[in-house]
């Protein structure tokens, strides 16, 4: 299974807020409010391994090949979008507005922050599975695995739903060829 021929040119018009954006200022004042919960952030994490773990809890094999695929083509996506939009995390930009953040440091977030790789690739697993093996639960781990990046502070709410439209489309990409 490939996203060989995925067009990300149609995201690289879909910019995130201006760093000095009165919404980029609400996203990071919206991210103080958000419970800190570094447990749930780390078990999130690993997506791999949270799609394994669920899939395994059903009953079900996941292909490992094509899951480790999916996630490598998809990294690279999501790559040539962060890399084009360059986006400082959230806890640079609360330090120069002087706003505290609790974050959860993580060895995933060394990279620009649009949009969340994590979103765009848990979203795209997650629909595939649960339209493969017809159980939404797939879907509800894509969701936490999202919202795990909000409560570790390292993306904008911004990031994740520029994330989870970028998972959407990749599905539809690997649907509209057949290969769910």
């Amino acid at each position: 299974m490939s996203l060989k021929g995925f067009d990300v040119s149609i995201f690289k018009n879909s910019k995130p807020p201006r760093n000095s954006s009165l919404r980029t200022l609400k996203e990071i004042q919206e991210l103080t409010k958000v419970k800190h919960d570094p447990d749930f952030v780390k078990k999130c994490d690993d997506q791999h391994k949270c799609f394994v773990d669920l899939a395994r809890s059903k009953g079900i094999e996941l292909d490992q090949k094509e899951l480790n695929e999916l996630i490598g083509h998809s990294a690279d996506i999501v790559m040539k979008l962060k890399k084009h939009f360059n986006r400082p995390r959230p806890k640079v930009l609360a330090k120069e507005y002087g706003i505290p953040l609790t974050v959860v440091e993580l060895k995933t977030m060394k990279t620009p922050s649009y949009p969340s790789g994590h979103s765009a690739q848990s979203r795209m697993l997650g629909k595939l599975y649960a339209d493969r093996y017809k159980d939404n639960d797939f879907i509800k781990l894509a969701n936490d695995i999202s919202f795990s990046r909000n409560v570790a502070k390292c993306h904008y709410a911004s990031d994740s739903r520029a994330g989870e439209r970028l998972g959407d489309s990749m599905y539809k990409f690997i649907k509209s060829n057949g290969k769910v």
